[in-house]
């Protein structure tokens, strides 16, 4: 990783928090603070790393998250999944050369896992998280 996206990462980016509703052995239901570890990913080459995690192998979910200024490159979508944008925006540009800015409460269907690429980048002043969900 060069010096320049080295530095971008240096944000403390390393968790993601939500809140598990939950009901225990008696039916007894609770709320409880969960924290996930996020990790540096290569996700979806050539596009920069960014920090993924919470993955839950039953469901398909796990979160994303690019930190501002990021320069996505041309890239196709590593599977087919939903995007939901929770915070921050994102440029996206497609090869039709159609260009839109998508922000919180967008939600997005990735299909091209093949093909002639896409264009994402944030800016400067968002960080952008999602969560994205596997589509079979």
């Amino acid at each position: 990783m060069d010096s320049q996206i080295r530095e971008m990462y240096d944000a403390p980016m390393s968790k993601f928090t939500y809140v598990r509703l939950y009901a225990d052995e008696d039916g007894e239901s609770h709320l409880e603070d969960v924290s996930v570890d996020l990790e540096l990913v290569d996700f979806a080459p050539p596009a920069p790393p960014v920090f993924v995690g919470g993955a839950q192998a039953d469901t398909g979910v796990q979160f994303f998250q690019a930190p501002t200024g990021r320069d996505g490159k041309w890239h196709t979508s590593r599977k087919r999944q939903f995007m939901s944008i929770l915070t921050g925006d994102f440029t996206g540009e497609v090869s039709d050369g159609e260009v839109r800015v998508f922000g919180t409460g967008s939600l997005l269907l990735l299909e091209d896992t093949t093909g002639k690429e896409h264009y994402t980048g944030t800016p400067n002043n968002s960080t952008l998280v999602t969560v994205l969900a596997d589509q079979t």
